[in-house]
């Protein structure tokens, strides 16, 4: 069921006598910490109760920002509750409300985060000034009475924040504290002053936006009704989440509660969020939503159509709301943390936005200091005896270690084994047979697919958005689904045709088709190909382990060949490795003969090719 707040906390605590006593003017015996972590407790009380005066606290703090608010904070509860049990600290003076705490603690693992998590550009508490000291002394006092495993991250805050200085004088008084100080760039763009840039005059910018124009107006369109959202939203949840793809990062907003968040913000609050389109002709090519407040709009990273992505279209959606920021509405961009070299090129001033690691325990402290003392001995040593990039370079290492540990898990020990000793023996030499078959319109053999009832089959061309109809375990999938998602865009801009099976909705088998216009060379056995005229070429093919052995594979090469050879086409192609029978036997199935074979060997690092069409002397037969 989750973590039970109150088992292991508390409903009420008196703060650290040392921190309140230091508050000048204070009663220590007025103050009081309340927690609330029932979502109908916190409505309630936010109607008639205590939070009544959330939004006036949140006024009356000078650093406090909407992912404090209850606009924000309470859209988040509603839908991440499933997965997150609220709590809100709320710390009164008497009777009134002086300080708040928007947390949550995470159902699966027990972690303790601030509303939202990495979703809010800056967490902090709010507090009148003159009782902060005291909301985080209670803050502390919870976080380490709560025996919560993971360390709390506060912050990144504004610069002008005094939150982390305050921690560190808490964290002396509070038994069991301890703060580790961090901080990052961040970065602001306000009209006016010399460092402002024509963005438009930027040679990127200016040829990406002519190449635009000269496929039709080129404009930002404000999505602020009900109407233009409904329009709008799944083609920018699509866009969002291919992004995430071809950035080899797991979609996060195809996630029915991430979109329900967006949903309700959208429609119950519009003016917290400022959501903008740029459209060329009648076509989304990037599009951005973000929380506004006080006419500063916090920059998060757009969606964009992937097709487009050697042109950046996000980086010219911001620079044109950045030309077009007074008739936006807008008095700045926030462009948050980050070291992107884009926010560097787009800002006009930088900050530093200061962040602090609270832990609980002495060991854990000690263990997180030495860890950052050897990561960062590490990477300055990498960067004094190799290229300044030699840290982003081993990070990325060891994310491909990571990938790698969890593909041992999914396959398992024996398996693992097997493949890395025939990569063993591959390095030192092998020997491949790969075949290619052929199949004309008159010897096609059309096989239908296996299907349960009350399911229905489904075939798409160049739906890109396809590859995210697909939530499965398997980490092999998922790795294929992103090199689909990253060869797209050169692929389709080479006139290929990406072709998906969907059952029941879901993806279950894809592949690619494209007419050749001559002799090609080979990438995996190297040798030249003679296409016939007319003829077209399948390749990259992809069943879902879920959905093998229902002909699924088949069913999609049927279809293809049935549009293929009403387009014209008089011959088909397509190559597999002989050791892969499975796949053959399913080539064969809806007519495919072989026609030649290609015999590669290689012994340490020479390579020998033997191609031999079938019938020849000593050619294999099919």
């Amino acid at each position: 069921m989750g973590i039970s707040i109150e088992a292991q906390n508390p409903t009420e605590f008196e703060p650290a006598a040392a921190a309140v006593t230091a508050v000048e003017g204070c009663d220590r015996r007025r103050y009081k910490t309340q927690q609330i972590t029932e979502l109908l407790e916190i409505e309630e009380s936010r109607r008639t109760g205590l939070l009544a005066a959330w939004e006036q606290l949140l006024a009356s703090d000078p650093v406090g920002t909407l992912f404090q608010g209850p606009v924000w904070c309470l859209e988040w509860y509603r839908a991440y509750h499933e997965r997150y049990q609220p709590c809100v600290l709320a710390v009164t003076y008497g009777d009134t409300l002086v300080g708040l705490v928007p947390l949550a603690v995470e159902r699966a693992t027990g972690e303790l985060v601030f509303a939202s998590g990495i979703m809010s550009d800056y967490r902090d508490v709010l507090a009148l000034p003159q009782h902060k000291q005291t909301v985080i002394a209670g803050l502390l006092q919870f976080y380490c009475a709560g025996g919560f495993s993971q360390p709390l991250r506060l912050g990144p805050t504004l610069p002008e924040s005094n939150t982390a200085t305050l921690v560190f004088a808490a964290s002396r008084e509070v038994p069991g504290a301890y703060a580790i100080p961090r901080s990052h760039p961040g970065w602001r763009w306000w009209p006016g002053g010399d460092t402002q840039s024509d963005f438009l005059k930027k040679k990127t910018i200016r040829q990406a936006i002519k190449h635009y124009e000269r496929q039709g107006p080129v404009r930002l369109d404000r999505i602020n009704t009900v109407e233009t959202w409904h329009e709008f939203k799944h083609e920018f949840f699509d866009q969002h989440s291919l992004r995430q793809l071809y950035a080899g990062r797991r979609p996060s907003f195809n996630s029915g509660m991430k979109q329900s968040f967006y949903d309700s913000l959208m429609l119950n609050s519009p003016g917290a969020v400022h959501v903008i389109a740029l459209r060329v002709a009648d076509r989304i090519i990037a599009a951005h939503y973000g929380p506004v407040h006080d006419k500063v709009l916090y920059w998060g990273a757009p969606a964009f159509d992937v097709r487009e992505a050697q042109r950046s279209p996000g980086l010219v959606l911001l620079a044109l709301i950045i030309q077009d920021a007074e008739r936006l509405g807008l008095r700045g961009i926030d462009l948050t943390i980050g070291v992107e070299e884009y926010k560097r090129r787009f800002s006009s001033s930088s900050v530093t936005l200061p962040t602090v690691e609270i832990h609980c325990g002495r060991r854990r402290y000690y263990a997180q200091g030495l860890r950052d003392r050897v990561v960062g001995g590490a990477k300055l040593l990498l960067e004094k005896t190799k290229r300044p990039d030699a840290w982003e370079q081993a990070k990325e290492h060891l994310d491909r270690v990571g990938e790698r540990a969890q593909r041992v898990r999914e396959l398992g020990i024996k398996e693992s084994c097997i493949r890395v000793a025939r990569r063993a023996v591959a390095a030192v030499g092998e020997r491949a047979r790969w075949l290619t078959l052929t199949v004309t319109p008159a010897a096609l053999q059309p096989v239908g697919p296996v299907l349960a009832a009350g399911e229905d089959c489904s075939f798409h061309t160049d739906e890109l958005r396809d590859m995210l109809k697909w939530d499965g375990p398997s980490a092999e999938t998922a790795r294929a689904i992103v090199v689909v998602v990253r060869r797209a865009p050169v692929d389709l801009r080479k006139g290929r045709t990406l072709h998906t099976l969907l059952v029941a909705g879901r993806l279950a088998c894809w592949g690619w088709s494209y007419r050749p216009q001559g002799p090609e060379r080979i990438d995996v056995t190297q040798t030249v190909l003679e296409y016939a005229p007319n003829s077209v070429s399948l390749y990259d093919f992809h069943t879902v382990p879920e959905f093998r052995g229902r002909r699924l594979y088949q069913a999609l090469l049927t279809h293809i060949l049935h549009t293929r050879f009403a387009e014209g086409a008089e011959l088909a192609y397509i190559m597999v490795r002989d050791t892969n029978v499975a796949s053959r036997k399913a080539i064969e199935r809806v007519g495919f003969r072989v026609v030649a074979v290609d015999e590669i060997s290689r012994l340490l690092g020479r390579s020998r090719i033997r191609h031999a069409p079938v019938g020849a002397a000593d050619g294999p037969s099919a």
